[in-house]
């Protein structure tokens, strides 16, 4: 859901996006877990990561997307 609502991909194959993406430079990177996804964003500069509203604690930033936040009614990346 997050790739098609933040490239406009509507392929349905995550993987064939990310490699499209990636073709000049990585610009995507998956990781295994939250955890991996707080060190790998905490140690690149300028990254951005996507996860689970509930790994949030105190070392995340929350980004607003369409000004709204993860809890706000019509967030972007809600999954429901």
């Amino acid at each position: 859901m997050a790739m098609q609502k933040l490239f406009g991909d509507t392929s349905g194959d995550p993987r064939a996006a990310i490699a499209k993406l990636n073709e000049s430079r990585l610009t995507v990177k998956i990781v295994g877990t939250d955890e991996d996804l707080l060190r790998t964003v905490e140690a690149t500069p300028g990254a951005v990561g996507i996860l689970d509203v509930y790994s949030i604690n105190s070392s995340v930033k929350v980004l607003r997307v369409g000004g709204k936040l993860p809890f706000d009614v019509g967030y972007a990346l809600k999954g429901n």
